[in-house]
């Protein structure tokens, strides 16, 4: 599997733990008492961190172009901003014609328009904040730190505390896109497995609810702080020990759904927008039939079989909608035309 085949296969494999964390919330615990399942424990203590960490490693190139790197911003925020407010828009114009629900202006430029897709806000600001870094030369490394101190002084209003949470990651993908320390980091790759797994398990016991960012938050107090850090401390080693692990293990899985895998990662901002409205719906439909699960093995079961089928559902339908290059453009920020997803699949090596 080739470097960038790789990159595309965790991604594709972190994109599946959003549908599955997403499952277990709103499928089989019904956005309820979920915060204390092992699973959900277990996904959220890394899956964004180490998506922000592999988008900051893949933005390297882009922003360290002296010639490029505003143009790259622009590309950027034109990929992200629009589809946000493409799908704002549809979203309460089908609260209004088919529910008949009030427009309310507040609601879709605050919540929905800054916080439904906060993590493409976060990547938005993350580039910017970065190339501004990059524009000081031998004191890049100063700037980053100064502006992190400065993120970190904005209030935890709206999507904001998620980006303060995430930064860091993007951080050290970005540095660890131009050293040497990802070859060290091969070299020595059965003992990162064993010593990040240890470590993972002592934090997945150590975390309760109160380490969750969207308990706690990012507050700068005495009682917060320490959470702030075993969250960033936990977020790093259980990263380390999935993508350790994934190198690893991705000779075992079958051409094929690694081949799926891959074309989830490439196509990864279909399966993150179109999950979000899947999951609003099933919300909606299952909290009217069924009660939450409580047992942890039906409910785990079910929370992965539900997040495979969406990611490849959402896949499936993204793919059908890029076909028509103005929808793909607007809906989903793509610039190049689509083959089918089966050509696609036939393509990789």
């Amino acid at each position: 599997m080739q470097r960038n085949d790789f990159l595309d296969f965790l991604k594709g494999s972190l994109i599946t733990l959003v549908c599955i964390g997403h499952a277990n919330q709103y499928v089989v615990h019904q956005d309820r008492d979920f915060f204390q399942d092992p699973l959900f424990k277990a996904i959220y203590m890394f899956h964004m961190p180490l998506f922000m960490a592999v988008a900051g490693y893949l933005s390297h190139r882009g922003i360290t172009e002296e010639k490029g790197r505003f143009f790259y911003i622009i590309r950027r925020a034109s990929s992200y901003l629009l589809p946000i407010f493409a799908w704002t828009i549809i979203e309460h114009s089908s609260r209004y014609f088919v529910f008949s629900q009030p427009v309310n202006f507040d609601i879709i430029f605050g919540y929905t328009g800054l916080d439904r897709l906060w993590f493409l806000w976060a990547l938005i600001e993350s580039v910017v904040v970065t190339v501004f870094a990059t524009l000081f030369g031998k004191y890049r490394p100063i700037m980053l730190l100064v502006s992190f101190v400065a993120i970190l002084a904005i209030p935890d209003t709206s999507h904001f505390y998620l980006l303060k949470y995430v930064f860091p990651f993007f951080l050290f993908g970005f540095y660890l896109a131009g050293s040497n320390l990802k070859r060290i980091v091969i070299t020595n790759i059965q003992w990162l497995v064993l010593l990040s797994a240890v470590a993972s398990l002592l934090c997945f016991f150590i975390w309760d609810q109160h380490t969750y960012i969207y308990i706690s938050k990012m507050s700068l107090t005495s009682e917060n702080i320490p959470n702030i850090v075993f969250r960033w401390v936990a977020g790093g080693v259980a990263s380390l020990f999935f993508v350790s692990f994934l190198y690893l293990s991705n000779s075992f899985i079958s051409v094929m759904v690694k081949k799926i895998i891959i074309l989830a990662g490439r196509d990864s901002i279909y399966i993150y927008i179109l999950q979000t409205y899947i999951f609003l719906f099933l919300f909606a439909l299952v909290s009217r039939v069924i009660q939450p699960i409580s047992n942890i093995f039906i409910g785990g079961s079910l929370s992965i079989i539900t997040g495979c089928v969406v990611t490849l559902c959402s896949l499936w339908i993204g793919n059908i909608i890029a076909q028509n290059r103005h929808l793909d453009r607007v809906l989903f920020g793509k610039l190049r035309p689509r083959n089918s997803t089966t050509t696609q699949i036939k393509q990789l090596n």
